[in-house]
């Protein structure tokens, strides 16, 4: 499911296992428009047609006090904008699970990594400059740092801070792990950070950029 303000170009989105569990995310996703825009969302457009008619989604835009604006049921001609964002999303979740040989269940990670990069190229244009999509939606005149975009599931190497390095003050002393890059942390509340699968215990952990180091030309 995504979110996409009209007037920013910002999206958000998520990965559900079917769209009938929609009722909680759709809930948070509105809650940090808010957010992050500082506007309360009036309308939502949505097709006319399968859980988006569900009496669980109108009554979350009802209490929410957001007016639901339909397209007609089954033809996506017109909700034009909703269809293009998906095909696009579908196509560059695509090429980025080919590109670095992601499994399948990171189709989550791969979701919010599409959706953070997409949200930080300069593709609004907006009082004669062109702007982030997260710079309009924020009102921001600082753009992310390009320098720290990196690819999906690239080679990440996380140094240990000392106080938790293993054993203490010895020549076998483990000073960092391998794991692959997924992700920023912005995406999970962890501001300045990337996130990093690790193959060993198979968690992702949020590391600060500055733990990092990153070999783009490495993948699984």
């Amino acid at each position: 499911m995504i979110l996409k303000d009209v007037a920013s170009g910002f999206r958000l989105g998520v990965v559900l296992p079917k769209k009938s569990f929609l009722k909680a995310p759709l809930k948070r996703m509105i809650v940090e428009f808010r957010a992050r825009s500082g506007n309360d969302m009036r309308v939502l457009k949505a097709d006319g047609d399968g859980s988006y008619v569900s009496n669980d989604f109108k009554a979350v835009l009802s209490d929410m006090l957001i007016h639901i604006n339909y397209s007609g049921a089954h033809d996506h001609r017109q909700n034009g904008l909703a269809e293009q964002e998906v095909r696009v999303a579908k196509k560059d979740l695509r090429v980025n699970c080919a590109h670095s040989g992601a499994p399948n269940d990171m189709w989550g990670e791969l979701f919010h990594y599409r959706n953070f990069t997409r949200n930080n190229l300069r593709s609004v244009f907006y009082k004669g400059e062109w702007i982030t999509p997260t710079m309009r939606m924020e009102n921001k005149k600082k753009p992310f740092n390009l320098n720290l975009l990196m690819p999906f599931g690239v080679k990440c190497v996380v140094s240990i801070i000392k106080e938790n390095r293993v054993p203490p003050q010895s020549v076998e002393q483990i000073s960092g792990w391998t794991g692959y890059f997924v992700g920023y942390g912005a995406t999970s509340g962890h501001e300045g950070c990337y996130r990093v699968f690790n193959p060993v215990t198979k968690g992702i952990r949020a590391v600060s950029y500055n733990f990092c180091t990153i070999d783009e030309d490495e993948f699984p």
